[in-house]
């Protein structure tokens, strides 16, 4: 994960920006759910990260433009990679911030013992 501010990743004239920390449940590991998602998310121009949980679920933060993050809440709930099954998506947090707190979108992977 990678923090920072830059300008490149701050607010555009007229955008909230606002940020969804979010939990997917249903067949989303071991079908490139994680992949999909952080295309997706760059395809929207959203920062953040995705990653794998223990108990099976994909959890994740989005952050831009308060419509595109709406729009991938909708992908995350309806469409996800093309062999996940959704039964669930559940919003975490979701709050206004003032700038970026990550510079691209990540998909965190487990550090190997």
């Amino acid at each position: 994960m990678e923090t920072g501010g830059g300008d490149c990743v701050s607010r555009g004239a007229g955008q909230d920006l606002v940020a969804v920390v979010f939990e997917v449940h249903g067949r989303v590991q071991g079908v490139f759910f994680r992949v999909h998602t952080q295309e997706h998310a760059q395809h929207l121009g959203l920062t953040g990260w995705v990653q794998n949980m223990p108990g099976g679920t994909v959890k994740g933060e989005a952050e831009g433009p308060s419509a595109q993050v709406e729009k991938m809440l909708h992908w995350l709930r309806h469409v996800g990679s093309p062999q996940s099954r959704i039964d669930q998506l559940d919003i975490l947090e979701k709050k206004s911030i003032a700038q970026r707190n990550y510079s691209s979108f990540e998909i965190i992977r487990k550090k190997r013992a």
